[in-house]
């Protein structure tokens, strides 16, 4: 099978390139920078992506060479004809794919992987982002056949496999089931524990940035979804991590002081034009770049609540 790529050659200054495809999400494609692979793990990714525009946390150096390798796109090639989906088909699962990531000692040369991959070619390890293919895998055991420093990172990606013919995501209509067959309604975000297959990523809000607002809409191709609490997002601004907070009703947040502590929460204001939303502390900087993806997990028994400051105290909040 071929695989789609494309190259750039980085400025010195330039962040965000626009892809040739529209990868299904960061982890579907492979980043190299003068031959070195990039991270797009969700603690201290190397790069972003937003729709088809790839955002580096800093910009490639001037003259070296991009390459971007596409394992899956999101399109809508084999979409299935009216009543051709059975329910045998549905059944059909994608398995092992995962990531493991650990540091090395030093000493160790075995690593023990989240689960057991397909098999050994299935599986993508590099260290401190330098492909790696002097290695061999026994069950859930990674073994490297070298000693990697102190401090090196090694990642392990397999990638998952399927049945042949499996339909895309999100080509599947009502139209398309068999008679017996129906769609049943999927709630993102319920009071209950986000189990391991509710991780998503939400549409994006960046071109909603206007220097002035901090409250954003929660929505997923489209549509509205709740999110109960903040601990069940993982949201950066410009790269950079936000911290979630609680706050309850009456209290209010002073989104357009510059000294405000920097955060997010969920406004339960109970106003019909932000109630629900993503509300920021401070108003996020004009063209920032805002991504927001659900976690699993449940909100701590003791929340943390928002740090005022004297400014605030001084205003009367």
């Amino acid at each position: 099978m071929n695989y789609p790529v494309d190259y750039f050659t980085g400025t010195g200054t330039t962040t965000a390139f626009y892809l040739s495809n529209t990868p299904a999400s960061a982890t579907s494609i492979l980043v190299y920078i003068s031959g070195v692979k990039q991270i797009a793990a969700v603690q201290n990714p190397s790069y972003f992506l937003n729709g088809n525009i790839l955002t580096f946390t800093s910009p490639p150096g001037a003259g070296s060479p991009i390459e971007v390798i596409y394992l899956g796109q999101t399109n809508q090639v084999n979409v299935p004809g009216t009543q051709t989906i059975t329910q045998s088909m549905l059944s059909l699962p994608v398995t092992n794919t995962f990531i493991t990531l650990v540091t090395a000692n030093g000493a160790q040369t075995a690593f023990t992987l989240v689960a057991p991959p397909v098999s050994t070619s299935s599986l993508i390890v590099t260290a401190n982002g330098v492909v790696q293919y002097d290695y061999s895998v026994t069950g859930s055991t990674l073994q490297l056949n070298f000693t990697p420093p102190a401090g090196t990172l090694i990642r392990a990606q397999a990638l998952g496999l399927s049945a042949q013919n499996v339909p895309n995501n999100g080509s599947v209509t009502s139209a398309s089931l068999a008679a017996n067959l129906n769609i049943q309604t999927v709630s993102i975000g319920s009071s209950a524990p986000i189990s391991s297959t509710d991780e998503y990523d939400l549409d994006d809000v960046s071109y909603q940035v206007s220097g002035f607002n901090s409250a954003f809409p929660l929505q997923y191709n489209g549509s509205p979804v709740t999110i109960n609490s903040p601990w069940n997002l993982m949201v950066y601004v410009n790269g950079v991590y936000q911290p979630g907070y609680y706050y309850k009703y009456d209290t209010v947040w002073l989104a357009n002081i510059p000294s405000a502590s920097k955060g997010y929460t969920i406004n339960l204001s109970g106003n019909p034009s932000s109630n629900g939303y993503l509300q920021f502390a401070d108003c996020p900087p004009l063209g920032s770049q805002i991504s927001i993806r659900t976690v699993v997990g449940t909100a701590p028994a003791t929340p943390k609540t928002y740090p005022f400051k004297p400014l605030d105290i001084f205003m009367g909040y």
